[in-house]
């Protein structure tokens, strides 16, 4: 006989933290399914970070989630393109292309604050900021995941974990 599986989205109506939920349920040995609309990548790969055995976006086939709770029963993955995705994320971008200022810049700037206002918050020229702005547009330019406009800056931002798309 196999054991309980939860089936957990990443956006509950009580505004409860899916790291916590996760980490509680796992905690008691209950292996976690998330059943998403798998929007924020950010919070895809915490999930995966936490110990969620498989990510199933609720617009797959109902089958995709029969065979994820069967395989969660049994302590297994089942692996789909968006747990794919959250293991492939590129972790090490932020590491090895980004110096820790320049992270701090994006994260402020991603988040919608002006350069005027991530200058002051940093201690930093405005000057300084749309410089290093420029920079880190022209990484993720050479990484091939192209930042030109700052809509593509909060992407590339939430998609390397700096920002949340629903902060």
């Amino acid at each position: 006989m196999r054991g309980q599986v939860a089936i957990l989205d990443l956006r509950l109506a009580d505004g409860s933290d899916p790291d916590r939920n996760i980490a509680d349920l796992t905690g008691r040995a209950i292996p976690v399914v998330v059943y998403t609309s798998g929007d924020d990548p950010y919070l895809v790969r915490r999930a995966i970070a936490g110990g969620a055995l498989s990510i199933i976006r609720k617009s797959a086939p109902p089958e995709d989630l029969v065979e994820a709770v069967l395989a969660a029963a049994d302590g297994a993955t089942f692996p789909t393109p968006d747990w794919a995705a959250a293991l492939d994320a590129d972790e090490d971008f932020l590491a090895d292309h980004l110096s820790d200022l320049e992270a701090r810049i994006l994260t402020h700037y991603a988040s919608g604050e002006s350069s005027a206002c991530v200058a002051r918050t940093l201690s930093v020229s405005k000057n300084t900021v749309n410089t290093y702005i420029a920079r880190i547009r022209d990484k993720y330019r050479e990484a091939g995941r192209h930042a030109d406009s700052r809509v593509d800056l909060f992407r590339r931002a939430a998609e390397d974990g700096l920002v949340s798309y629903f902060e």
